[in-house]
């Protein structure tokens, strides 16, 4: 219902109302285990899976030759060592902020 009492009722929220940003705990445990080598990939991608995972956005600002400049935003690809394009994700806020401090 609306605050009045009348009207339709809202949808629920979202699931991820209550998220606040941090990595869980387990997750964040088996990404150290498999940095020391004591948990295996297959492991770890079972488990990031079932996990919220963050995809940085960065903003542009589009240089027009003529008119407003306007903005826009997208998401990144990164090179990585074997030259192949990989999309960064992030199990927190803190650890994508420590990659870009401008990603959002």
């Amino acid at each position: 219902m609306t605050p009045s009492g009348s009207g339709r009722a809202l949808p629920p929220g979202s699931a991820f109302a209550r998220d606040d940003g941090t990595a869980h705990a387990e997750l964040a445990g088996m990404l150290a285990g498999y940095s020391q080598g004591s948990i295996g990939l297959p492991a770890v991608v079972a488990a990031l899976a079932q996990e919220r995972l963050l995809v940085p956005v960065l903003a542009q600002a589009d240089t027009a030759a003529t008119g407003p400049r306007e903005a826009s935003a997208g998401i990144v690809a990164v090179a990585v060592s074997d030259g192949r394009q990989a999309l960064p994700v992030f199990t927190s806020v803190d650890a994508m902020r420590a990659w870009r401090s401008d990603a959002r």
